[in-house]
C-alpha cells in the first residue's frame, strides 16, 4: 500500500505515453519506476513544456495531502488533550 500512488503514477505516464505514441523503449514502465520522481517531472516537461509543472505540483499535491491532514489532526487533538 505504500507504493501504491507510485505505482498508479506510472501506470499514468505509461498510458499517457502511448496515447501520444511516444513509447521510446518496450520496458518503458520500468524505466520510469526506477527513477521515479525524476524521471516523471522529465516526461511532463519533455512532453508538456512549462505546463508540465502544473501536472507535477497536482501529483505532488496528492503525495503530500494525506500526511498534511495526519499532522494536522495529530496537532488538534494534542491540544485537545491538553
Amino acid at each position: 500500500m505504500s507504493f501504491s500512488l507510485e505505482f498508479f503514477v506510472v501506470l499514468w505516464v505509461v498510458r499517457d505515453a502511448r496515447d501520444r505514441g511516444r513509447i521510446p523503449c518496450f520496458d518503458f514502465g520500468f524505466l520510469v519506476l526506477v527513477g521515479f520522481p525524476l524521471s516523471v517531472a522529465w516526461y511532463l516537461f519533455s512532453t508538456r513544456g512549462w505546463r508540465g509543472l502544473i501536472i507535477l505540483g497536482v501529483f505532488v499535491a496528492l503525495y503530500l495531502i494525506p500526511w498534511l491532514c495526519a499532522a494536522a489532526l495529530w496537532i488538534f487533538i494534542s491540544i485537545l488533550w491538553e
